[in-house]
């Protein structure tokens, strides 16, 4: 085994005992999860229970359906899947920056990508940043090793994979397609599409099948989040900004692609890390968790660009000091629970009973039948008052950026407390019942 390795299993060893103990103490439950379970659960139960979101990618909730369906709780088997696949994310890192580059090259990649704060916080939540990254870097890797057909194949699969866990990772497309097309490889460039588009099929055909259109989500999901888009604006530099205080080392990655071109070595790596980069940074809609997903690009680049400056080892070892310094003073070791009365409050309702409701988070703690009413405020308050449903549960949760909002949701709720009967836990939650 060389050096590179033994240092490498002793970045995951360590980044896998702190994940672990983030992830046994983290007991809140993201609203992202709470829905992922809630699909899972309405998958497998043939619709009766949990809830349904068209807008989802369908891939994560299957897994987490079965883990539930088999008797296991969902959040904390997909919480471990996750933390598994971040330290598999670790290795891949290394194993594509050392055939890329070399292997210190890739040792120092998996080392930022390890003790890079945002990488650790989210590396046991369940999410789909992180699964997906790993069928996009699966695909990397089968599509850097030689260029055969069998290769392309998997590469394509995986690439299908990725897309179908989270949508914008098929974003890989388009630097397969110039690299290919640069290389004057059109047949490999026709089997990468052929083969994609046969992977991710069945979810097309299921979207045919359920919406009459295999573009419904997408255009779903592009609404929901224009309607919010002032929630989540931000400069087209926030994630040059954000990603330079997470690691200042980051900041190499720019003569990297000096070096790049000039030797023509890493050119790929380039191009992906620049077209989600672009991508992230053009879109209104801005979180720091998106860039998960070209991450590992962005540390593959800045430790090229460290070693290609002819960067002494004293030197790399005192610039890791920050870094380290950094990792510790921004991870999370969080030991915040819901209250046992606020986790009773979700429970309250039995077997397949159906709930209209602003928040998913009964679908984890609870098999009732969720029925979501939480896209935008004005839609909710339409519903409610021309449908009248039987039983709501209503949370403070619709987001706000104006005082007339505000008064529209306080409204709301005292419209339903004389129109229903109702309890509520301090007067955040709500449940009506007609």
């Amino acid at each position: 085994m060389v050096k590179t390795e033994k240092i490498l299993i002793i970045i995951i060893l360590i980044f896998a005992f702190l994940s672990s103990i983030s992830l046994f103490n983290y007991k809140l439950i993201w609203w992202d999860e709470a829905v992922y379970i809630g699909i899972g659960k309405y998958l497998y139960s043939n619709g009766t229970i949990g809830l349904f979101e068209q807008i989802r990618p369908l891939l994560l909730p299957v897994l987490l359906g079965a883990f539930w369906y088999i008797g296991l709780d969902p959040l904390i088997s997909g919480r471990i899947v996750i933390l598994l696949v971040s330290l598999f994310n670790i290795y891949l890192t290394y194993l594509i920056g050392k055939k890329v580059f070399n292997s210190k090259i890739a040792i120092l990649s998996s080392l930022f990508l390890a003790f890079t704060p945002l990488y650790y916080n989210y590396s046991y939540l369940l999410l789909t940043g992180m699964l997906s990254t790993t069928f996009a870097l699966i695909s990397i890797y089968f599509f850097i090793k030689e260029r055969n057909f069998k290769n392309i194949s998997i590469s394509s699969f995986f690439l299908g994979i990725s897309f179908l866990t989270r949508f914008p990772q098929g974003l890989l497309l388009l630097p397969y397609f110039i690299f290919l097309t640069y290389k004057r490889e059109f047949k490999n460039a026709i089997s990468l599409l052929t083969i994609f588009l046969l992977t991710i099929s069945p979810y097309l055909i299921f979207n045919f099948l359920m919406y009459g259109s295999i573009f419904k989500p997408f255009i779903k999901a592009s609404e929901i989040i224009s309607e919010y888009s002032w929630l989540y604006s931000a400069s087209p530099l926030f994630y040059f900004k954000e990603l330079f205080f997470q690691n200042f080392l980051f900041i190499f990655a720019l003569p990297s692609f000096y070096y790049i071109f000039k030797e023509r070595k890493g050119t790929l790596i380039s191009l992906i890390f620049i077209s989600y980069f672009v991508f992230f940074s053009i879109i209104v809609h801005k979180e720091l968790r998106y860039s998960l997903i070209f991450l590992p690009y962005l540390c593959l680049l800045s430790s090229k660009g460290i070693f290609s400056l002819k960067t002494k080892k004293i030197l790399i070892v005192f610039l890791l000091i920050p870094l380290f310094f950094n990792f510790w003073t921004n991870i999370s070791f969080s030991q915040n629970n819901y209250e046992k009365g606020e986790i009773e409050f979700y429970r309250n309702f039995s077997k397949g009973e159906i709930i209209y409701s602003t928040t998913p988070l009964i679908s984890y703690f609870s098999d009732a039948r969720v029925i979501p009413i939480y896209t935008t405020l004005d839609r909710a308050e339409e519903f409610i008052k021309k449908e009248k449903p039987k039983k709501i549960f209503f949370s403070d949760s619709f987001p706000c950026n104006t005082e007339e909002c505000e008064n529209k949701k306080r409204g709301l709720i005292e419209w339903m407390k004389k129109n229903y009967n109702f309890t509520s836990y301090e007067e955040k939650l709500y449940f009506f019942v007609r």
